[in-house]
């Protein structure tokens, strides 16, 4: 009743990408609720890009992992957000974390982000 949106974060590790997008839009809907979509880029990769994450036993999205989740989760949605953060404290883990400085995750991300930009604009406030 006092809620307009829920939050639907991938890592790979929630299963295939198309069915976890399919199926987080359809308990939206059934709860008269908006979706926001986003990646958890950090520790939701599969392994396939080689880039260890922080947190031990997990490892950091690829370009091509944010490009094919990313995209998949705003096509198989009606998503009025995108969201990906970034939460450093000093000493903390990600503190020296260099994913965001690297050119190709960079690519991906203003690939998604064309993407994003292009996609229908939704409401992120239900009809009551």
């Amino acid at each position: 009743r006092y809620l307009d949106a829920a939050w639907a974060r991938y890592l790979a590790r929630k299963g295939p990408v198309a069915k976890f997008a399919v199926d987080e839009q359809a308990s939206a809907e059934r709860q008269n609720l908006a979706v926001v979509v986003g990646l958890n880029v950090f520790v939701g990769g599969d392994g396939s890009s080689g880039i260890s994450s922080p947190v031990q036993g997990n490892w950091a999205m690829s370009p091509d992992e944010i490009r094919t989740y990313g995209s998949t989760m705003l096509q198989r949605t009606k998503a009025c957000a995108f969201g990906m953060w970034r939460y450093e404290t000093p000493g903390s883990a990600y503190e020296d974390f260099e994913y965001f400085r690297r050119p190709d995750i960079n690519a991906a991300m203003r690939d998604l982000a064309a993407l994003a930009a292009a996609a229908p604009t939704q409401s992120c406030r239900t009809a009551r």
